[in-house]
């Protein structure tokens, strides 16, 4: 009789709890429904907390994520630094405009004066070089190189405009402006391989074959024909390009006329 009376008394306690009660597993006891742990005992209630995630496994996480990241943004960086490199060049091709000038005085001035006015950036540039990439430090080489050669170039038509042998001086400027013109040919060659080191590999080549045939270089045998001149012993040339079994040669030296002596010439005979 008195356990019916208990479970009756137990029936009647339940029936008027609220249908979302909440009880401890462990002992027992009533608990409001948003609890995390049991007033009574002190025991967290299941479900209640999410175990942490470790800190080791944190941090890995966190540093792949942000590798990731820090990846992207280098390669992003690199090709926007490339893009703007290439604009610190202008100034170059805005003195090679310069050669269609009517007057050599002039052009000889604005292109110093336009060096004078990029000569911090080309310092910033010659100070940060070895901190380039193989691509930028060669965009730069090629870039320098023909700067160099415009300048040259436009020396050499400034003392052509001035009097004296001409021959001499429009042998200087045909040199220079074949030089701009493989610099040029260079430059393209880069830019189309981006940062391929097989089109870097072509690039260097071309410039040592530049290099090569540039040089100065005097004749070695008793005398050599270029056209209708017969060069002597010791005087000054220089070579435009190798074809086959010839080569183009342009006499440095002080000719008979106007023009440079000039001719193609058996690669044996050189």
């Amino acid at each position: 009789m008195r356990k019916l009376n208990y479970l009756l008394s137990v029936l009647i306690l339940t029936s008027s709890m609220p249908a979302l009660a909440v009880f401890c597993t462990n002992c027992g006891k009533n608990m409001p429904e948003d609890a995390n742990f049991c007033s009574a005992c002190g025991k967290a209630v299941n479900g209640a907390f999410q175990t942490a995630e470790p800190e080791s496994k944190k941090a890995e996480t966190t540093t792949t994520v942000g590798a990731s990241i820090s990846t992207v943004v280098k390669a992003d960086s690199e090709l926007t630094s490339d893009n703007q490199a290439l604009a610190e060049y202008n100034f170059i091709n805005q003195i090679e405009s310069y050669l269609a000038k009517s007057t050599s005085n002039v052009a000889l001035s604005q292109c110093y004066e336009l060096k004078r006015q990029n000569a911090g950036k080309l310092q910033k540039m010659n100070n940060d070089y070895l901190g380039f990439s193989l691509y930028r430090r060669k965009m730069h080489d090629l870039h320098i190189a023909k700067l160099e050669a415009l300048e040259n170039y436009l020396e050499a038509r400034k003392n052509c405009d001035s009097g004296g042998d001409t021959a001499i001086y429009k042998a200087q400027m045909c040199k220079e402006l074949f030089k701009v013109d493989k610099m040029n040919e260079a430059i393209d060659k880069l830019l189309t391989g981006g940062n391929s080191l097989v089109n870097l590999n072509k690039v260097e080549e071309l410039e040592k074959r530049v290099k090569k045939t540039t040089a100065n270089y005097i004749v070695t045998s008793q005398y050599l024909n270029l056209g209708n001149v017969r060069i002597k012993r010791n005087e000054p040339i220089w070579i435009e390009d190798v074809s086959g079994a010839s080569a183009k040669v342009y006499h440095m030296g002080n000719g008979v006329g106007y023009e440079p002596a000039s001719g193609l010439v058996s690669i044996y005979d050189l």
